[in-house]
């Protein structure tokens, strides 16, 4: 396993650390391009923003959980790495809440995020709750994608089909993208496939991953020029 010492700091997987550093950078700059190409619709903006900027949060956080976890491969996740996973979480949560907002029926909007609001707050305490009693919890990177397919699944991707199908959008081209593009991590990571010593299947997931917020950015640019086809019982805020 390759690791590097960094001023007088040891730092464990080194290109794990770099690419994470990466992908918070690509959020960071696709935040600033949304905000340039499409300054109207301020608070559907936001929303999309604050996706990117905690999937940027999470992998800040994910970077040093990689570089510091001294124990690995013997120890795979640490609390760094269930901070990360909470990151990512409410990330996932604020494109469902947005979306819902946005395209859900009038009548079952205050049901969805109700239960969207369920969903997170006991996502967030099975978290925390491995991080207070580590040895009894949930130490399984499965948790995050179970709670990330229901955001998605569930709530993200009906609704874009929703409102393509019956208000005309087509946003839901480019989410159909980003979905079918990171789930080409999935053999990278469940059979940790790597190109070489110094580049490993993290490091290939998140090349993969900007790829995949890439189309969640044209998605959410679509998605942010036209809501003029949004009927007025869904009324559009900022």
């Amino acid at each position: 396993m390759i690791h590097a010492n960094w001023w007088g700091i040891e730092i464990m997987r080194p290109s794990n650390v770099l690419t994470n550093m990466v992908v918070v950078l690509w959020c960071t700059l696709l935040i600033w391009r949304l905000a340039k190409e499409v300054p109207e619709n301020t608070g559907f903006r936001l929303g999309w923003a604050h996706y990117f900027a905690w999937v940027a949060v999470a992998a800040l956080v994910g970077g040093i959980a990689h570089g510091f976890n001294y124990g690995y491969p013997a120890i795979r996740h640490t609390p760094w790495h269930r901070l990360a996973w909470i990151g990512g979480g409410i990330g996932m949560f604020a494109l469902s809440r947005t979306s819902t907002l946005l395209y859900a029926p009038h009548g079952v909007k205050r049901w969805f995020l109700a239960l969207q609001l369920v969903q997170i707050t006991v996502y967030i305490g099975a978290i925390g709750w491995s991080l207070a009693v580590p040895e009894k919890g949930f130490n399984d990177f499965n948790i995050p994608r179970i709670h990330a397919a229901i955001c998605m699944l569930v709530w993200t991707l009906p609704l874009h089909l929703y409102a393509g199908r019956y208000y005309g959008t087509s946003s839901w081209r480019y989410l159909l993208m980003a979905i079918f593009t990171i789930m080409l991590t999935l053999p990278f990571y469940n059979y940790q496939i790597n190109l070489a010593p110094w580049f490993d299947y993290n490091d290939i997931s998140h090349g993969i991953e900007m790829l995949s917020l890439y189309f969640y950015f044209r998605c959410a640019k679509t998605t942010l020029t036209e809501t003029n086809l949004i009927p007025p019982h869904t009324p559009v805020i900022g």
